[in-house]
């Protein structure tokens, strides 16, 4: 058996090493949710409530826009990104890293925050792994 990963331009990564990165980003994405705080607290109603406050009122208070995305989307996106660096160059980490954050949100979370539907942690768990088989990143 081999121990590098599926050849791909840039460098090999070692499988166990692969496994440990994709392992860790699915911890952040478990840990820190994809607005703020757990999967729990996604589908908790008072954290969907102040994302849609923020969004209506960002346009008004553009600093609160940037104080949100400053405190939640752009860390869990810098966090992802760090690490996919050691396989990829910087600039495609981030990309890839934003990627994963769009497709695992997914229609879950639009039906949250539009309040059309209720979908528990599995179903965001099932758009995570499916957005890291399509990104080429499942284990």
């Amino acid at each position: 058996m081999s121990t590098k990963a599926t050849r791909r331009p840039g460098r090999a990564l070692d499988t166990a090493k692969r496994a440990a990165i994709l392992e860790g980003a699915r911890a952040v994405f478990m840990r820190e949710g994809f607005a703020q705080g757990t999967m729990d607290g996604v589908a908790n109603s008072d954290s969907i409530h102040l994302y849609r406050a923020i969004v209506a009122e960002a346009g008004r208070m553009p600093g609160l826009g940037h104080l949100f995305w400053e405190a939640g989307p752009r860390p869990l996106r810098a966090a992802i990104a760090q690490l996919l660096a050691e396989e990829r160059d910087t600039a495609t980490a981030q990309i890839v890293a934003q990627q994963i954050v769009n497709l695992t949100l997914g229609d879950a979370y639009q039906e949250l925050v539009l309040g059309t539907g209720s979908p528990g942690p599995e179903v965001f768990e099932r758009q995570i792994d499916a957005a890291l088989a399509l990104l080429g990143l499942a284990t």
